[in-house]
């Protein structure tokens, strides 16, 4: 049995390799490892999972126990998901003897930009290949890490398809819900911009309801900007939820305001239960809506444009309604889970097979 050992930091690359286990039996996951619990422990489904955020003051102590772990083991691949493992751990897990680790990138992170060069530079010799989770996003890593040019390939991520067909017709009656799913952190993601959208529409005299689901360190200054801006009885703090199929399938707009994506799952799902969806023109979403067809664009923190988006689409249902159903049809053609899965399983197998040549 072949030994596959996946780091990363969660989302849907962390559970689609999980996954993998049931036709790749080797494949183990680790989740965050650099949280309060440092000792990797073998389990009977062979998955385990370290817990919590990355702990610079963690990072050696931790860093070790993997690295003695990885000899002990001698895994035939290492797959290290996210910008932190692919620069920390590939070497590392070089050292251990792993003939074989490729990363996944998870999208343009314009923070730290020198820094990211200088560390990428350092483990160029490291990395085998590194999969994109987007087009545009492999683009942006080739431009920005041109060292690694050729060794970047795109498998693009995939969310499940809803088991029924359209909910519901939307918009046709007050209030009309507007939906963002996402965490609320900064800097990578940007719900002010939707708050503030809001507002203008509530000036307008829209009936609007605005709800936001997720968790973030930018809960405390959105309840105050909201209460700032009078806005408090039309827009929603849900908090983290499970039941996020429901809550699209009640939506009549879906909105996604970022600084920057890899591709967003939630902007998957929303396609692919035929919402209408506004997002912010960044890499990893203007390569996937189609502006005017399948979703709306809007200038990247531009609150103004994003309002008057969302009220074209309250005043004219019909054209939602037409850009809801090609959303969905472009999302059950081109973003289906089980596709993304066949990929990784495919890519892998030609990676241990290459490995074996080698070996002989």
């Amino acid at each position: 049995m072949k030994t596959i050992v996946h780091i990363g930091f969660g989302g849907g690359v962390t559970t689609m390799m999980r996954d993998l286990s049931s036709v790749m039996p080797g494949v183990r996951s680790l989740a965050a490892p650099f949280g309060p619990s440092t000792t990797p422990t073998d389990s009977t489904d062979e998955s385990f999972v370290w817990q919590g955020r990355f702990r610079f003051d963690r990072y050696f102590a931790n860093t070790w126990k993997l690295y003695r772990w990885l000899q002990r083991i001698h895994p035939e691949l290492v797959v290290l998901h996210g910008f932190i493992p692919m620069v920390f751990l590939s070497l590392p897990a070089k050292k251990a003897g792993v003939a074989t680790i490729v990363g996944i990138d998870v999208g343009p992170q314009p923070t730290y930009r020198l820094a990211k060069k200088m560390l990428f530079w350092f483990s160029r010799h490291a990395l085998t290949q590194v999969a994109s989770v987007s087009q545009g996003s492999a683009e942006w890593f080739a431009n920005a890490y041109p060292w690694l040019r050729n060794r970047v390939k795109t498998i693009v991520i995939g969310v499940d398809m809803p088991a029924s067909g359209p909910q519901r017709n939307r918009l046709q009656k007050p209030p009309y819900v507007i939906t963002t799913i996402s965490r609320m952190d900064a800097p990578q993601k940007d719900p002010v911009t939707l708050v503030r959208a809001a507002a203008l529409l509530v000036e307008r005299k829209l009936p609007v309801r605005i709800q936001l689901i997720g968790d973030g360190n930018l809960l405390p200054a959105l309840n105050k900007l909201t209460s700032a801006l009078g806005v408090k009885e039309h827009v929603y703090f849900l908090g983290h939820r499970s039941d996020l199929q429901a809550i699209l399938d009640g939506s009549d707009i879906f909105v996604l305001a970022t600084n920057w994506e890899g591709l967003s799952l939630s902007m998957l799902m929303a396609m692919a239960s035929d919402l209408p969806v506004v997002a912010s023109k960044v890499v990893g979403v203007a390569d996937v809506i189609s502006d005017g067809q399948t979703g709306r664009l809007f200038r990247n923190g531009d609150y103004g444009q994003l309002a008057v988006i969302i009220e074209d689409l309250i005043k004219n249902p019909s054209q939602a309604k037409t850009m809801g159903i090609l959303a969905a049809a472009d999302a059950s053609e081109k973003y289906r889970r089980s596709r993304m899965i066949d990929e990784y399983h495919q890519w892998f197998v030609e990676l241990l097979e290459e490995k074996s040549t080698l070996d002989r």
